[in-house]
């Protein structure tokens, strides 16, 4: 029996380009994301003009995801809170609303974020009306529920879902309540390598992946 795809020369041209394409598209979805980490990392750092040229950089590259084209325009606003630019860091929240992400995490994590500026600016009663956005989007984002384990013993991390954030959590670390840690103490067990924070568990994965080739 003749076999038409294997012997025809066009179909393993066509093969042939359509594996580069996805060579050529998984490369360009690890850059994007490798310039949101190393955006995120410079935001806290305190980087910000190196922060906000990178995680630019990254949304000129396409084709990319929705997920972490949100994640991108929402650590942007993150950047210019800190600023206190409020106008800018309104805007894009905005943006990263509107591109839809299919990730529920994501979309509520924008909202706490969200109402983080109202609560800098004093706007309570704006604020509160994103804090329930967030939990009507994702009840598990709501304080009074536990934090989730997602993956054990990554890497030597255990991987946390809470308040719409990933947590790498370092096994030799011992037991660690996010309920009760300050955010002031999650800093510092950042800052000694116990803790990763991420918007994603593939976000805190892809950090752990790299912590292991430094």
């Amino acid at each position: 029996m003749y076999d038409f795809e294997s012997e025809n020369p066009y179909m393993k041209k066509i093969k042939e380009l359509w594996g580069r394409d996805i060579e050529a598209e998984e490369a360009l979805s690890n850059k994007i994301l490798a310039l949101y980490i190393e955006g995120k990392s410079l935001l806290k750092k305190g980087q910000y003009i190196k922060a906000e040229e990178k995680l630019n950089y990254a949304l000129s590259l396409e084709p990319i995801d929705k997920n972490i084209e949100a994640s991108i325009l929402l650590t942007l606003g993150d950047i210019y809170l800190e600023q206190k630019r409020y106008f800018e860091s309104e805007k894009k929240y905005k943006e990263a609303i509107l591109k839809e992400p299919w990730d529920k995490n994501i979309k509520a994590q924008i909202l706490i974020n969200y109402a983080n500026l109202y609560f800098r600016q004093k706007k309570i009663k704006e604020a509160k009306k994103k804090i329930n956005e967030a939990i009507s989007i994702n009840p598990n984002d709501s304080k009074i529920l536990s934090p989730q384990l997602i993956e054990e013993g990554y890497t030597g991390f255990n991987i946390v879902r809470f308040q719409g954030r990933y947590f790498g959590i370092a096994q030799n670390l011992g037991p660690l309540d996010l309920t009760k840690v300050s955010e002031e103490e999650l800093k510092e067990y950042e800052h000694k390598g116990f803790l990763i924070i991420g918007n994603t568990a593939a976000e805190v994965k892809y950090i752990l992946d790299n912590k292991k080739t430094e």
